[in-house]
């Protein structure tokens, strides 16, 4: 025989508490949520003091931790990751950052300096710097340095200047470079390579002297050294101008050209314009075409029988007694249904008829309706009205019958009546009202007095035909009484139990090898076991089969 002996658990991460366990009892946390990632073994030691305390000494935690299983993703490696511990490759090497200082040079590369260092440009050792400026770099980029050129050294500038060049003194702006909003302004001489004057600036006082040939377009001027004339030709327009030069504006008169279409009105009251007009919107023909002065009217609906209306006739539109009223007046003609149509033959409605009146009234010998479910007193929000059916019938005397659903207490009543039924009430306290009978078979409890065979459970009375009370129910605050007597055989087929305080086990079936177990008052029970295991009674000496087990906590 085999037996389970298992140690206490928790389906949490939690480590036990030292109350939770006895010295040498182990638990295992199992984190269920976590498909075990932080599960725990534990054991309860003692300390130097004889203090109970818990020791955590294995489970999957830790093994996850040094499984050098490769499709383990938990388990130690070689490379950089977080939360793991690392394991050496096959060359002895891993890889990993590292936080704080380092003492040697590296043999690789480097993304930036440690320290960002600042280039200037000046004058060292009493040599004078051209180069005025300064950029600061740290090696984890590309540096733009902004610098000027300074003091008259240089005898010639080659490439764009940005700033005003200025004299050797620096008092004298010989160069201003507009920035501020102006054109830019040369202040000063031009000289050639052998010092000839090539541009006198005027500054003192004359106006400046170009002395040289000078080649290109001039940004403005005047006039135009030769006029010009201006024409335009085609198969639409024509004009001309001449003697343009510049000094003044142009103005072009243009005429448009003659197509082939005579000038003059066409159409009439009895012919209207035939038009014919190009891509370019000018009319290219024009001819008149006889208006038609008969209408053909046709009922496509029976036939397309037709009939022609004749110009200067009248059109007359016609409609059927009780069916189809017309009225012509502004010009149209309205046609539509009187206030109390009649359809003489049948009548076909492919959507929804909505009927809104007092009364609707179907005068037909057979009435068919497709679905399934009626819906009746769909405006009853507040269950103020009776629901229901009712016909009438004639006895002897005029009579109504039906079922409805009282919206006083919400049963449904089976009835007959001498009131001839209106509105939506049904009143219960008229003359000649009456339940009706209804013969049926029934399934499941019946509430009331039945004369006859019952099968199933009966919560009242029952009489024999003679009235004599067969079977009191007991609902006056008495046991329920039978009258009469069981003779001979044995009880059998009956519909429950027989109770514990009848001598019965109050139970009907029993399993199969199970320890009947005593409940009191109520229904003996039974307990199973399987192979291996013991019955125990906890806390509350309630016995039941299972393994040998730590428990939880």
């Amino acid at each position: 025989m085999a037996t389970v002996i298992q140690i206490k658990r928790s389906e949490g991460l939690a480590a036990p508490l030292e109350s939770d366990l006895s010295i040498g009892e182990m638990a295992y946390a199992q984190d269920k949520v976590n498909d075990g990632t932080s599960a725990k073994l534990y054991i309860e030691s003692v300390d130097s003091n004889n203090d109970a305390q818990v020791h955590a000494v294995g489970g999957k935690f830790y093994t996850d931790l040094t499984d050098t299983n490769a499709a383990d993703l938990a388990a130690a490696t070689h490379s950089k990751t977080a939360n793991e511990l690392a394991r050496r490759d096959s060359t002895g090497s891993i890889e990993a950052d590292v936080i704080g200082n380092l003492t040697g040079n590296a043999s690789g590369t480097a993304s930036a300096w440690a320290n960002s260092r600042t280039v200037t440009f000046e004058d060292v050792g009493g040599v004078s710097s051209d180069v005025a400026g300064s950029f600061t770099i740290d090696g984890s980029g590309n540096v733009s340095a902004a610098l000027t050129v300074t003091g008259a050294e240089a005898t010639s500038l080659t490439g764009d200047v940005t700033g005003d060049v200025k004299s050797e003194d620096g008092l004298v702006k010989i160069l201003e470079n507009g920035t501020d909003g102006t054109d830019a302004t040369f202040r000063g001489d031009i000289l050639a390579v052998d010092g000839t004057s090539v541009l006198d600036s005027g500054t003192d006082g004359t106006d400046a002297v170009f002395t040289g040939a000078v080649v290109g377009n001039a940004s403005t001027a005047t006039a135009l050294a030769t006029s010009r004339n201006f024409s335009a030709a085609g198969a639409d327009v024509s004009a001309v101008a001449t003697g343009f030069d510049g000094t003044g504006n142009v103005e072009l008169a243009m005429v448009l050209s003659d197509t082939t279409v005579t000038a003059g009105s066409v159409g009439s009251t009895t012919e209207v314009p035939v038009l014919t007009i190009d891509a370019k919107g000018r009319i290219t023909s024009a001819t008149s075409q006889t208006i038609a002065t008969s209408l053909t009217i046709a009922d496509a609906l029976t036939g397309g029988n037709e009939d022609e209306v004749a110009g200067g006739e009248k059109l007359v539109f016609v409609g059927t007694d009780d069916e189809i009223t017309t009225t012509v007046s502004n010009n149209q003609v309205q046609i539509g249904l009187p206030a109390n149509p009649t359809i003489g033959g049948n009548l076909t409605v492919s959507g929804d008829l909505t009927v809104s009146g007092t009364t609707t009234q179907v005068n037909t010998t057979n009435m068919a309706v497709e679905d399934s479910l009626v819906a009746y007193a769909t405006g009853n929000s507040s269950d103020a009205v009776d629901i229901g059916f009712f016909g009438k019938f004639n006895d002897g005397a005029a009579k109504t019958t039906g079922l409805f659903r009282d919206a006083n207490d919400g049963d449904f009543h089976l009835f007959e009546s001498q009131e001839d039924i209106t509105g939506n009430v049904v009143d219960k306290t008229a003359t000649g009202y009456a339940v009706a009978t209804m013969v049926a078979n029934l399934t499941g409890n019946v509430v009331g007095n039945l004369t006859g065979n019952v099968t199933g459970d009966v919560t009242g009375d029952i009489y024999a035909v003679n009235g004599s009370k067969v079977l009191e129910n007991g609902t006056d605050g008495t046991d329920a009484s039978y009258t009469g007597s069981l003779t001979g055989g044995r009880v059998h087929g009956l519909s429950q139990a027989i109770d514990v305080a009848d001598g019965g086990t109050g139970a009907v079936t029993h399993s199969v090898n199970g320890i009947m177990i005593g409940n009191g008052t109520s229904a003996m029970t039974t307990i199973n076991g399987t192979e291996g295991q013991i019955m125990t009674c906890d806390a509350s000496g309630v016995p039941s089969f299972g393994n040998l087990d730590g428990g939880t906590f």
